[in-house]
């Protein structure tokens, strides 16, 4: 965990660094320190001190992403790295972030990442990720990878 602790900081020095606007960097820091609870628009726009109109804007411009879509690329983040844990389940990952089922969970990862959690898992077992035919580039999975960040 002191692995992700850092990989979260450097990820927030960045965000603060860069020229995005305060409220959406509160927006990011919170998405990104509560993985596992439901995040809503109207949450979202209480911290910030906007409008649910504003934080839409906000991602899009910013981010090139909705809001929804960020949050539930940085929840198959956090799953991701999870399960290059060995001692978390499937199960326990998808209750930990929040995830209805165990299913729904293997269902999301694999359209992300191109592999089901569990081959994930064994994969990063035997230090490899992505995978023959899985059309997908393997990566760690806290890098930001899909979403440009853009200066205001």
């Amino acid at each position: 965990m002191l692995f992700t602790l850092k990989v979260m900081m450097m990820v927030s020095r960045a965000l603060r660094e860069s020229r995005m606007p305060d409220a959406l960097l509160r927006m990011l820091d919170y998405i990104s320190s509560h993985p596992g609870q439901r995040i809503t628009l109207e949450t979202l726009a209480s911290l910030s001190g906007t409008t649910v109109v504003t934080v839409i804007r906000l991602f899009s411009v910013h981010l090139g992403t909705t809001p929804g879509e960020y949050i539930r690329k940085k929840r198959l983040e956090s799953a991701a790295e999870l399960l290059g844990m060995p001692e978390y389940s499937v199960k326990e990952v998808a209750a930990h972030l929040g995830y209805a089922s165990p299913q729904y969970l293997a269902t999301d990862f694999k359209k992300c990442y191109g592999v089901s959690p569990r081959a994930y898992q064994k994969r990063r077992g035997q230090g490899i990720v992505g995978g023959e035919g899985s059309g997908k580039k393997p990566h760690h999975p806290m890098i930001w990878q899909n979403y440009s960040i853009r200066a205001a």
